[in-house]
């Protein structure tokens, strides 16, 4: 019986194994006549096959793929063999590669406006940091994952209510059949009724007859009774399941709505919830940033004061070795004591130097941390705008002066006054002027330009800012709204907080929008929508 069993089996494998050879020989075929696209497509299946026992053809064919479908814009091939990646580096233990191949595979399916393949990359990306132990990485994810997967299920349950109300459709038209039905009957009744006076008529003219003629009479007139009785059970028939339907589809309609207005408080409760958390965890980081920063400037307070003492108390030195020392010792160590001195005064400014820009940071970080400040009032737009840029090409000139900026202004007119806290949009639009002039200066654009556009659209007011400074990688774009992101050097221009801070004061702040474009290469353009509240 054992030996049996086991020749089954290694038949089974050996059928199986042959089945499986001869699938990925067609394959490894096709892939060679199709054209480029189809080849892709072909691949993939191909690592599927082969993905258990040649891992380094499979992890060469899944690359291969990778860069072929970016390289050609083929968006669901790149996602395809992007997640493929993850799943293949999750294998081999190779967690950080396995998650920047499950973030790249997030992102193309949003791209791709997919959302069941996204939440299938975030559920492998909560098993890769799980692995990996990423606790910060897991709840972020986590929570996508939560928001996006109660998002299908309600989308779901949305379409199987449709159907129901289709239905319910449905049975409203049979309903109306029966409505026709019961409108015959009643004119069957009506027809019978008048058979019937024409029998009575017709009974008194023939009452003088014999006996025989009376009973037939008689039994016609018992025939119509049936016929009467036998309708207006029918009638009741009808008119009873014309109730009991229209009882079931009143208890259906009431039940459809009670079960929708349940799923739409469910839904505003899970993100309501969601914003609350987030905002708790702002709040706390917020306040930690804010007592680090403060307790930070006080010792650094000291250091540039002692600096800048350092420098004065050298020039005094350097006085009194003039007056009293110079001539009293040989010309060799006085040159030495003077290279000494100027050593100390250029590491005195240079400390000097740095805390200054410290103590930017630590200012930039305390107003980061800070939030939403002042009062709301009603303010007009454009002028809002034009004041920022003035102030900001004034400061950026009085620091370090700058081409001649030409600046083009597309305003639009009897714009209405809208409410918002005018200093805090005041500083949003100023952080991106000056981003704008720092580039100019930077890069030593010729015929520097800046347009400014405004016009209300759809209940908001938009105001489009857009320079040729160069723009932005594409690479970066992502990264320039996150606290501390700057492309300067060390040391030079800001401290990578203010877009931050723009970003944080027209969407937290003000509940509108503020989004970047820029092809790369000649322009950057901020998009800021605010909603149009006028009272």
């Amino acid at each position: 019986m054992t030996v049996r069993l086991s020749c089954l089996l290694m038949l089974f494998f050996s059928s199986f194994f042959l089945f499986g050879q001869e699938k990925v020989d067609s394959l490894r075929a096709a892939i060679n006549l199709a054209g480029n696209q189809e080849k892709a497509s072909l691949q993939l299946q191909l690592v599927e096959q082969i993905r258990m026992v040649n891992s380094k053809e499979a992890f060469d064919l899944v690359e291969e793929v990778q860069k072929a479908s970016e390289k050609s814009g083929w968006l669901s091939l790149f996602q395809e063999s992007s997640y493929l990646l993850a799943e293949l580096h999750f294998i081999e233990n190779n967690y950080k590669r396995a998650a920047r191949a499950g973030e790249t595979a997030r992102e193309a399916a949003q791209a791709l406006g997919n959302e069941l393949k996204e939440l299938t990359a975030l559920n492998l990306l909560q098993e890769i940091y799980t692995a990996d132990k990423r606790t910060r990485k897991l709840e972020e994810i986590s929570d996508d994952y939560a928001v996006l997967k109660s998002k299908l299920e309600l989308e779901v349950k949305d379409r199987a209510l449709t159907d129901l109300e289709k239905d319910y459709e449905v049975t409203s038209s049979e309903m109306k059949d029966i409505v026709k039905k019961l409108d015959r009957t009643e004119l069957e009744n009506r027809f019978l009724e008048d058979e019937k006076v024409r029998l009575e008529n017709i009974t008194l003219r023939l009452k003088s007859d014999s006996i025989e003629n009376a009973m037939t009479l008689m039994e016609e007139e018992n025939k119509v009774l049936q016929l009467n009785a036998r309708a207006k059970r029918q009638q009741n028939l009808l008119l009873f399941s014309g109730l009991s339907l229209l009882f079931v589809l009143v208890i259906s309609f009431i039940w459809i709505r009670s079960v929708r207005e349940k799923r739409k408080q469910e839904a505003a409760q899970a993100i309501l919830k969601q914003q609350l958390l987030q905002k708790e965890k702002m709040a706390a980081l917020g306040a930690m940033t804010a007592g680090v920063a403060h307790e930070i400037k006080n010792p650094l307070n000291f250091v540039n004061n002692f600096a800048d003492g350092s420098i004065d108390l050298l020039e005094e030195l350097k006085g009194y070795l003039d007056d009293h020392i110079e001539g009293k010792v040989d010309q060799l160590t006085m040159k030495e004591i003077h290279y000494l001195m100027g050593e100390l005064a250029q590491n005195a400014l240079e400390i000097n130097s740095q805390g200054r820009r410290a103590d930017e940071i630590i200012n930039s970080m305390m107003d980061h941390a800070q939030g939403e400040t002042g009062t709301s009032s009603l303010a007009n737009i454009n002028s809002l705008v034009m004041e920022s840029w003035t102030l900001a090409y004034t400061g950026q000139n009085a620091e370090r002066p700058v081409l001649e900026v030409e600046i083009k202004q597309q305003l639009a007119k009897n714009l209405p006054e809208i409410r918002l806290v005018p200093q805090n949009i005041n500083r949003a639009f100023l952080n991106i002027f000056s981003n704008s002039l720092e580039a100019f200066a930077e890069r030593r654009i010729t015929n520097p330009t800046i347009s400014v556009t405004t016009k209300a659209k759809e209940n908001q007011i938009e105001i489009v800012i857009r320079d040729n400074a160069g723009g932005i990688p594409k690479d970066l774009q992502k990264k320039v709204f996150n606290p501390f992101f700057t492309t300067k050097p060390t040391g030079r221009g800001n401290t990578g907080l203010g877009l931050s801070i723009s970003h944080d004061i027209i969407e937290k702040g003000h509940d509108g929008s503020l989004v970047l474009y820029s092809d790369g290469k000649t322009f950057t353009q901020f998009v800021i929508k605010l909603p149009l509240v006028t009272h």
